[in-house]
């Protein structure tokens, strides 16, 4: 909007009268239009707002990006900006057994961002098929009343379907074999 492209006639051109040579108006490049600098961080979180709302099948209404909401998805966009992954888990010994690994393991994806920066733990959740309509929105949130933030909500209703969902569950995957290479534990494992 500031510094459109393509050309316009200009404005401020009058046709002469008598015009024998049928002239037209000059054409100038298209004028921007001044934008404050908070009302862009407010397209630009919205953008991000619709993006993250689509991903999980949730409608888009003009209530869903108030104010309020989007200041909670612009906490929670900083928090994926800032993100740093985990350590590795430690490696499976005498003490800490494939047990207390898978244990922990659906904490450790729960700190690990997947390719569309959802946690990796909506990979392994039991539930395979999203409802159509996730639940309304709480009181002034933009996550759904049985989630806890907007994490939350992305574990629980991002799709297992699509290029995404496929590199993400690789991931797992590679390292469930990696973590459990060398154990009896790893005949169990299978590719879903």
């Amino acid at each position: 909007m500031r510094k459109p492209t393509g050309s316009i006639p200009q404005p401020n051109w009058v046709e002469p009268n008598p015009n024998p040579q049928n002239l037209t108006a000059p054409m100038v490049p298209r004028p921007g239009q001044s934008i404050p600098t908070i009302c862009e961080r407010r397209l630009v979180i919205a953008s991000y707002s619709v993006k993250l709302y689509r991903s999980i099948g949730r409608q888009i209404t003009t209530a869903y990006l108030n104010r309020e909401r989007l200041r909670e998805l612009q906490r929670h966009q900083d928090m994926v900006e800032n993100h740093k992954e985990p350590y590795a888990l430690p490696e499976l010994s005498k003490y800490f057994t494939v047990q207390k690994f898978l244990d922990q393991l659906p904490t450790y994806l729960r700190e690990m961002l997947g390719v569309n920066k959802v946690s990796l733990a909506y990979a392994i959740r039991e539930t395979l098929v999203v409802p159509i309509d996730p639940p309304a929105l709480q009181q002034g949130k933009p996550w759904g009343r049985e989630s806890d933030d907007m994490m939350s909500e992305l574990i629980e209703y991002s799709t297992h379907q699509g290029p995404a969902y496929q590199a993400d569950n690789a991931r797992v995957y590679n390292l469930l074999v990696k973590a459990l290479s060398g154990t009896s534990a790893l005949a169990s494992t299978t590719r879903h």
